[in-house]
């Protein structure tokens, strides 16, 4: 439960703010400077410079910074904000620590990042995450940082702008991992298998276990055997650092022989947490248009018997 002071805590309460970008981490820290309290103006074109004025640059990259992305690129997103002594803003970068020319999207940051590899250790070859989950720590890290000026009293005349870059979101995003990798062990072998479960009656769900004893408890009220619930503990506890979780197939047959609800009820008793999940979305067609080879017409060249052109959906 959310306490009812932090639901209406608004630090930003009518401080207007202009948020510049078309893209994901534009758009993410708008809402989150709106849920502050703020006056937001956006400009999707990215047209306003660090004054307010048109043009779109990028901002000045710290000294002995030689990684930068290159100044003249459009940037992620731009913040700004009145300031006690001035505007307050934050810019981001596609690439702010590595070489420009290496990330300039969602799907680059994945995967020059290490997300792609990641998400895919389960499949055996990377995989992207159809969420722009990087563009979106991006606008979460942009707004942290935009409060972090405004607290410090930011916004002197000549002020650079705080930077931050999708690359570097996407490197937070990986860094649990990177450290496991860097371990004495190495990362894990790509694994297939683990969640979700399904359900008799077709219901894909997840569930989440804090404690083992949680967890025995689960499965054993399922009639799981106790060596596969005991196999399958540390691969679950241990699937947010390693990326995988391959689990005994009892413990899916175990879940395929009772309904939701059933398994729904029975979580709630075993201090297990479990939730459906929704279906995976149908693969889109490789391209929004069918080519075919129109029948011959009459002499002439007359249209008689060409068909109506194929509309994607129809």
């Amino acid at each position: 439960m959310i306490h009812p002071v932090v639901e209406g805590f608004a630090p930003l309460a009518g401080r207007p703010c202009m948020v510049s970008g078309s893209g994901t981490a534009a758009r993410v820290a708008a809402d989150h400077l709106r849920r502050l309290g703020a006056s937001v103006r956006t400009d999707p074109d990215g047209a306003y410079g660090p004054d307010g004025a048109a043009g779109a640059d990028a901002g000045t990259p710290a000294a002995g910074d030689e990684a930068a992305a290159d100044d003249t690129a459009t940037p992620a997103a731009r913040l700004r904000a009145a300031g006690p002594r001035g505007s307050a803003e934050v810019l981001v970068r596609w690439a702010d620590v590595l070489p420009a020319p290496l990330v300039h999207d969602e799907t680059s940051a994945q995967a020059v990042c290490g997300l792609m590899h990641v998400h895919g250790r389960r499949h055996g070859r990377p995989r992207a995450l159809r969420p722009d989950v990087a563009a979106t720590a991006a606008g979460v890290l942009a707004t942290t940082a935009l409060l972090a000026r405004l607290h410090a009293g930011a916004g002197a005349a000549g002020e650079p702008p705080a930077t931050t870059g999708v690359d570097r979101a996407a490197l937070l995003l990986t860094s649990h991992h990177l450290a496991v990798a860097g371990s004495d062990d190495g990362p894990p072998a790509d694994a297939p298998g683990g969640p979700p479960f399904r359900s008799a009656d077709g219901t894909w769900f997840e569930i989440e276990a804090l404690a083992a004893e949680s967890w025995a408890a689960f499965w054993g009220g399922l009639g799981a055997p106790q060596n596969a619930a005991r196999d399958g503990w540390r691969s679950f506890a241990e699937r947010f650092t390693t990326a995988v979780a391959p689990l005994p197939a009892a413990l899916h047959t175990a879940a395929r022989r009772r309904t939701w609800a059933e398994l729904h009820e029975l979580a709630g008793r075993s201090g297990v947490s479990a939730c459906p999940v929704a279906p995976a979305a149908p693969e889109p067609p490789t391209a929004p248009w069918l080519l075919r080879t129109a029948p011959p017409g009459p002499p002439g060249g007359g249209a008689a018997g060409v068909r109506a052109p194929y509309r994607h959906g129809t």
